[in-house]
């Protein structure tokens, strides 16, 4: 997915921001699904008016702009940020300014994240531990949390990523007969139909 990215050019001084956003970014959300339009889509660079800045009695239009904002039917569901890799994306200015763009008016999504290259961390709005924290070495093997967090279905419907999986169908799919008894290991029987809808 990174065409041979190695982490440690994220020590280089000439890799920067813009960089970021070409070579680890872009590739994850490409493969998430998302395209310039759509039903799942992302915006980059989405102008965003801030609407509580006055002095005095004159008003300063001031815009902001998050780097990338991800929309699933129309609907803004989360707002991701870029990073220079020399960047902390856990100090409190950043997470501020993530957080500003995901409570914004224009947006108001529940969910945000940051990027350094180095690492991807992933937030909700009410609450203060992340909930997704990788380092990029480790992108590839946790794709699936990625894709738990980043995914269309799963931000549209959050409470899929607590879906546990099908352990019927896993039996199924096992060859295991259809209604068989199985005893856990405390002691207690369930009985188990295998059945599948389809």
């Amino acid at each position: 997915m990174f065409q041979s990215l190695e982490s440690k050019i994220f020590d280089d001084p000439e890799f920067k921001e813009d960089s970021v956003r070409e070579l680890v970014i872009a590739p994850i959300l490409v493969r998430l699904g998302y395209l310039p339009s759509g039903s799942t889509r992302v915006t980059r660079s989405k102008s965003l008016q801030h609407p509580f800045i006055r002095v005095g009695t004159r008003k300063h239009p001031i815009t902001t702009i998050p780097d990338y904002t991800i929309y699933v039917n129309d609907k803004p569901l989360f707002v991701l940020d870029a990073k220079a890799p020399n960047q902390d994306v856990l100090s409190d200015d950043h997470l501020q300014q993530a957080y500003s763009y995901a409570i914004h008016p224009e947006i108001r999504c529940e969910e945000f994240g940051l990027c350094n290259g180095r690492e991807l961390v992933l937030f909700n709005t009410q609450q203060t531990e992340p909930l997704l924290h990788l380092r990029f070495d480790d992108f590839e093997s946790n794709w699936s949390d990625i894709e738990k967090f980043l995914a269309p279905k799963y931000l549209r419907e959050p409470m899929l990523r607590r879906f546990a999986p099908d352990f019927g169908l896993a039996l199924k799919r096992m060859g295991f007969n259809k209604d068989i008894e199985i005893v856990m290991l405390l002691k207690f029987t369930v009985k188990i139909s295998c059945r599948h809808p389809h």
